[in-house]
């Protein structure tokens, strides 16, 4: 199994994009992913030489973009009251990646009830009118592997067998959610476009999951990463730590132990 390019989410820094940049290059990642829905990164406030310098900046620092994120929660085109406008800023966020040349766009869908049969339909329409705008625009879309089951994802890309859309496996999150994030990589494997690594302990019905430091959790990482291999992915592992008090630390740690368990 070949190595991955291991990469890193600069919004979990949390700082500003240029000194997550900063760090990220510091503590030797090769890729990164932007989250580019607000602030100065969204594709409204981004001018044309704003975008110039953001590529040069990129790779004066030895990085490579392999993401945007647009994630807009647990609502996102499960709410109707917001599902335009998700649409429309998701749509912006493509066409920004196709000029930065970034291949993948991320997000979730929104969290879908399972028996909520107008809900699915309505958020297949979003997905729709987002995968055909994509395959104008030439970027992909990924849906994220959290808030719902691995079977409820796979069916929404497999009903809608657009090329534009994709899944961004999360193990950690799926653990959380009380998923098996083993099976639920053999089962979503040959759609992912790209993977978020981060680790997780397994929720039930009567607990939460939670995340935890990288390799402290239920994520078999030789499993998974041979499991995407097997499947075809050559992409990165962008490194994920949502939940932490010093995010710095925790980042460069993880990336320490999945180096040290690819070694093996």
């Amino acid at each position: 199994m070949p190595k991955p390019l291991l990469g890193v989410h600069v919004h979990d820094f949390r700082t500003d994009p240029k000194s997550g940049l900063q760090r990220a290059a510091r503590l030797g990642f090769g890729s990164v992913e932007l989250r580019t829905l607000e602030g100065d990164l969204a594709p409204r406030n981004l001018s044309p030489s704003g975008r110039r310098h953001l590529l040069r900046y990129v790779r004066d620092l030895g990085l490579n973009l392999a993401a945007l994120d647009a994630d807009f929660g647990a609502s996102a085109f499960a709410d109707p009251a917001r599902v335009d406008a998700c649409i429309s800023a998701t749509v912006e966020v493509l066409a920004l990646a196709r000029e930065l040349g970034v291949p993948v766009v991320t997000g979730c869908v929104g969290r879908l009830a399972r028996d909520a049969a107008d809900q699915q339909e309505a958020v297949l329409a979003a997905l729709r009118a987002v995968g055909e705008r994509a395959d104008t625009i030439g970027t992909v879309f990924a849906v994220t592997s959290a808030c719902n089951s691995p079977e409820m994802i796979r069916g929404l890309v497999d009903t809608l067998d657009c090329a534009s859309i994709r899944i961004c496996a999360d193990p950690g999150a799926l653990a959380m959610e009380g998923y098996d994030p083993q099976a639920a990589a053999e089962l979503l494997a040959d759609r992912v476009i790209l993977s978020h690594a981060r680790d997780g302990l397994m929720g039930s019905s009567d607990r939460g999951g939670r995340e935890v430091p990288l390799g402290q959790g239920d994520v078999n990482w030789l499993r998974y990463l041979m499991t995407l291999s097997t499947a075809g992915y050559t992409g990165p592992q962008i490194l994920r730590r949502t939940d932490s008090q010093r995010p710095e630390e925790d980042l460069a740690a993880a990336k320490a132990v999945l180096e040290e368990r690819l070694s093996v």
